[in-house]
């Protein structure tokens, strides 16, 4: 899963990034920053499939637990709060390749270039200005309203909401009671399934927006080295 959702890990393909940049970048800045947004890339989805077997040992424990155990629902819920922010994260970076992807194409310099590389809003905003209509089609950037994970992690972030079901519930009416462990355990236990499902959704889209951007990058002949 590694190597095949990933730009520079294919050493060995011929046709692969690692082969085009030849383990170094071009030289302009426009290429050596997206060489460099690629490595980046890589190590997040890296850090993502650690986080992720991480949650899945935590997950089997909670599932296969025979008393109430709040340290395997904390683990869990920590690795899985990580898997949603990786993800995110994935998304944030796919958007500056795309528009780092577009500026060497077309030779764009100077002001059109964001000046602040951690203000995802400019990479989004020259998205919307300079690619979203280009007649080369370029992958859709991720938002609230194509990724199924964005509203979760901003109510995890802003709102305070927690990925942990503990005693007392506070059911749809506001009045607040206690329930069994095994209740407990079957809600936590739901509530991971439909992040993780969620989660999974939203990683099929950016998986093919990778394999998308690269077949883009190597239409360029001037990326490819040994052509």
């Amino acid at each position: 899963m590694l190597g095949e959702n990933q730009f520079l890990i294919k050493y060995v393909d011929p046709g692969s990034l690692i082969s085009a940049f030849g383990n170094f970048p071009i030289g302009d800045e426009e290429s050596t920053k997206l060489y460099e947004l690629l490595i980046t890339y890589d190590s997040n989805f890296f850090l993502y499939n650690v986080a992720l077997e991480n949650f899945d040992k935590a997950f089997l424990k909670v599932v296969n637990q025979e008393v109430y155990d709040l340290q395997s629902i904390i683990n869990t819920s920590f690795y899985l709060n990580v898997c949603l922010r990786m993800i995110n994260t994935l998304d944030d970076i796919q958007t500056k390749i795309f528009v780092y992807t577009h500026l060497h194409l077309n030779g764009l310099k100077g002001n059109l270039i964001p000046k602040d590389k951690y203000n995802n809003l400019l990479f989004h905003v020259y998205y919307e200005k300079y690619i979203k209509n280009d007649v080369i089609k370029y992958p859709i950037r991720a938002t609230q309203f194509n990724r199924k994970t964005r509203d979760i992690r901003n109510s995890i972030t802003h709102d305070g909401e927690s990925l942990i079901i503990r005693n007392p519930i506070n059911d749809s009416s506001g009045v607040y009671t206690f329930i069994s462990f095994d209740g407990l355990r079957e809600r936590n236990i739901n509530l991971y399934m439909d992040i993780i499902n969620a989660i999974s959704s939203d990683l099929k889209e950016i998986n093919q927006n990778r394999k998308d951007i690269e077949t883009l990058i190597l239409s360029d002949k001037h990326f490819v080295k040994n052509l």
